[in-house]
């Protein structure tokens, strides 16, 4: 079952290997804790696996980090609970595109 998640991207990786496609997104999200000497500024990130469609509805020139929705599949394997994010879904505060005219 798919949940419905609000993320924080810092960015995301699409490798093609022998012809299997390897995708993946690194999110992460704002802790109280501070520790500048990490450089991390107060976020915990972490790396999930995606769709490769996650990867192409991501614009690669977006000035990172950005806060998208995203849907997500939780499963727990090994007796660890993982996340895999299926889809972008598209920002219900944003604008729709207007529909081109036809002549």
């Amino acid at each position: 079952m798919a949940t419905i998640s609000e993320r924080t991207v810092f960015g995301f990786k699409k490798t093609i290997v022998d012809g299997v496609v390897y995708a993946s997104i690194y999110v992460g999200f704002q802790t109280d804790e501070t520790d500048h000497a990490e450089g991390m500024g107060g976020y915990q990130i972490t790396r999930m696996s995606c769709d490769p469609h996650v990867c192409d509805a991501l614009d690669p020139r977006a000035a990172y980090p950005i806060n998208v929705r995203l849907s997500v599949r939780q499963k727990i394997k090994s007796g660890t609970m993982t996340e895999f994010a299926l889809k972008v879904l598209p920002d219900a505060s944003a604008p729709a595109p207007a529909p081109k005219k036809t002549a």
